[in-house]
């Protein structure tokens, strides 16, 4: 059983807790995390908060059929905006890898946003138990949420706006359940966007390296900023290239044995393949000659031989990647 996620964004007094309660009720079989502004942590472990529930419903390792964030690291830059002088603890390659892994559960995201003048009527009855403090704090959140949400379509992750003065629960369910029957359900072996019929780039690669790698089969998602997966994370998003329309595959394990299967590819038809390193190469080789379909197909140095040796040109993913955009 898949689990999607759902994450609940918005500024205080903004209905986030009254929404989630709701649909505690209204979904199957859901659980609910609700994530805190985590002031212990720092930019090498704040992430983890976010990173390990997701894996943990990756790899099935839960009951629960929804899983739902009250907030999640699309807050940190928001309020750190405002209570911590603009700092941001989650770093880009942080953020890459959790929208990615977010994407194979079929996320979306909430933007709980009525009217400002509504928050602020109900947080001056509330400023003693809310993060924030101050009226003026709380405007900015809210403005800061309102661009977000308006830039969301550029985001890795898709999102709704939902504002409970104007529209019922019941509503805003059946917009999201569109919204994820658009993009479609994880049924690959990989992580990212699985959007079936020509929508999506898969990008094979050869094996997670080293020990800091998350696990097996999440391409170019490591634990610290060491390696080329926060390189090639940091030079996507300097790119503004978005994690939709992508899907990552590892073809081999970190010893070297096949992990996959290519049945999987006919499922997905992409609009194009990429290889990354000759493992992921001689693995395509290995099964196109079975797949139903006939795909348009690249092959690129791995990214680690890119860093090393040809770092000052612009690595020929970026440029294939920003004319699928185009």
């Amino acid at each position: 059983m898949n689990t999607n996620l759902l994450i609940v964004e918005g500024p205080d007094c903004a209905g986030k807790t009254t929404l989630i309660n709701e649909l505690m009720k209204k979904y199957q079989n859901p659980h609910m995390i609700h994530h805190n502004a985590y002031l212990n942590d720092t930019n090498a472990t704040l992430w983890y908060n976010y990173l390990i529930p997701m894996v943990d419903a990756y790899n099935h390792n839960t009951i629960h059929s929804d899983l739902i964030f009250d907030r999640s690291w699309i807050a940190e830059p928001i309020y750190g905006q405002v209570m911590r002088g603009g700092q941001d603890r989650i770093q880009v390659y942080q953020k890459r890898s959790l929208e990615r892994i977010a994407l194979s559960l079929g996320a979306v995201v909430v933007y709980c946003l009525p009217p400002v003048e509504t928050c602020v009527g109900y947080f001056k009855d509330r400023m003693d138990i809310e993060y924030l403090n101050k009226i003026d704090q709380l405007k900015q959140v809210h403005f800061n949420y309102v661009n977000q949400s308006e830039q969301a379509q550029r985001s890795g992750l898709y999102g709704l706006v939902y504002d409970y003065t104007n529209e019922s629960v019941d509503s805003l369910i059946q917009r999201i359940s569109m919204l994820r029957d658009m993009y479609g359900e994880n049924l690959g072996p990989g992580i990212g966007e699985f959007a079936p019929g020509g929508r999506t780039t898969l990008i094979l690669s050869d094996r997670s390296s080293g020990t800091n790698a998350v696990q097996d089969g999440f391409p170019f998602i490591a634990l610290d900023r060491g390696g080329c997966s926060a390189w090639l994370n940091e030079i996507l998003e300097a790119n503004g290239i978005s994690e939709r329309g992508l899907y990552w595959v590892n073809v081999n394990s970190m010893d070297g044995t096949e992990i996959v299967n290519g049945s999987f590819i006919d499922r997905l038809r992409p609009i194009q393949i990429i290889t990354l390193g000759n493992e992921a190469l001689d693995w395509f080789e290995g099964y196109e000659s079975m797949f139903l379909n006939k795909f348009n197909h690249v092959h690129l140095h791995h990214p680690q031989y890119h860093k090393r040796f040809r770092s000052r040109e612009l690595y020929q993913l970026i440029s294939i990647l920003k004319k699928k955009g185009d």
